[in-house]
């Protein structure tokens, strides 16, 4: 169960499913379209947008998930990708592409046209805000915004200093996507410190949905060798990080919290499970990991509630979150959670404990209370 220690009066919804029927006025037969950059297996708004597709399937709903890329499986939904007229290769400028999309006039005229006869569009990411912003401005479409991230700011992706593609979606996309979305129907906040930050920083209020999980995937009473085995790690004690590797998840804080729990449990193991997206930034963890932590980045979609699973505990050092679904996740599977207590945390923990951020001694300390207790329960 979330909960909140936030004393402020703050509407929330239980689903999307049942803002979409206000909105359209319980209209049946909705067609839907989700619009979003990436939609990822690592990526908390991805995972997001998944149940939603499949909750407004299930109310029979026609969805359409609209993105640059995917690699989630569509089941009872459809996934355009919205690709360039001429494909290339080259992730440089595949992320240019990405971040001149508002400007790239041929294709958000191809796509207004097949948005043309959606009842709503649900928007997650800022560079297709102009879109559902000409679909609301021509058609009429009802649209309804998520508000992911906690500080009202664009987040921090690099360990580097910022490139070209960053820099023009920074001062592009989200420049405009603040200007775009107060024109909206709906603002939804995902917890309620991430309404209060965007309230205070944009002067924009929401309303709370918080984000779901599938309950009959992340659930107690899984395979817990199924992954174990697969790294050959036997009956160790396993501490577990699942999110992009990317700064502000706060990793390489992570693997020096675990350098101190090995003093005191030596046979102990990290596994660390994301998508790289900063090579400097993955350069410096390989180089402060030994044989006691692995990487996993080439997983499929179906074996992710068996990493749950596998781990004794689940850890994470994140330094910025509008919500941490993994945490929710972790828990739905019976593993208790070491976090720092910053933002959304006090609402979505209920089975571990919250550090004070940038607390290493007490976050290792906890976890290594939380193994111990794990080691005894074996016996």
């Amino acid at each position: 169960m979330l909960r909140s220690n936030l004393k402020d009066d703050v509407p929330v919804k239980n689903n999307i499913s049942e803002l979409v029927n206000e909105l359209t006025d319980k209209k049946k037969f909705l067609k839907v379209a989700i619009l979003i950059s990436a939609f990822s297996k690592f990526e908390g708004a991805s995972r997001v947008a998944e149940h939603q597709a499949l909750e407004l399937s299930e109310n029979s709903a026609s969805v359409t998930i609209f993105t640059f890329n995917a690699d989630l499986d569509s089941r009872s939904f459809r996934v355009n990708l919205i690709n360039p007229l001429v494909p290339f290769r080259n992730p440089f400028l595949k992320k240019v592409y990405r971040a001149s999309f508002p400007v790239n006039l041929i294709k958000v005229s191809s796509l207004l046209n097949k948005l043309n006869d959606f009842d709503v569009i649900i928007l997650h990411h800022p560079t297709l805000a102009n879109l559902a912003f000409f679909c609301k401005k021509i058609y009429g479409t009802k649209v309804v915004v998520y508000n992911h991230h906690a500080d009202g700011d664009s987040p921090v992706y690099s360990f580097t200093p910022q490139g070209i593609s960053e820099k023009i979606y920074n001062q592009l996309v989200w420049s405009l996507y603040w200007k775009t979305i107060k024109r909206f129907d709906t603002v939804i906040s995902v917890s309620k410190y991430s309404r209060k930050r965007l309230k205070e920083k944009k002067g924009i209020d929401s309303i709370v949905i918080y984000n779901k999980i599938d309950h009959s995937r992340f659930k107690k009473g899984l395979d817990e060798n199924r992954i174990r085995s697969r790294y050959n790690i036997n009956n160790d004690p396993l501490i577990l990080f699942i999110g992009r590797i990317i700064p502000s998840k706060g990793i390489h804080l992570l693997i020096d919290a675990f350098k101190k729990i090995k003093l005191k449990i030596p046979h102990v193991k990290l596994l660390i499970v994301g998508k790289h997206y900063d090579r400097e930034y993955s350069e410096k963890l390989m180089r402060l990991s030994d044989e006691s932590i692995f990487f996993a980045e080439q997983i499929s979609d179906g074996d992710l509630p068996f990493y749950y699973a596998a781990c004794d505990v689940y850890a994470t050092c994140s330094l910025q979150e509008g919500f941490n679904l993994t945490i929710v996740e972790a828990q739905a599977c019976g593993k208790p959670v070491v976090a720092f207590d910053i933002g959304p945390h006090e609402e979505v923990l209920d089975n571990g404990y919250l550090v004070s951020e940038y607390d290493l001694k007490d976050f290792s300390e906890r976890l290594v209370e939380l193994l111990l207790k794990r080691s005894r329960n074996v016996q």
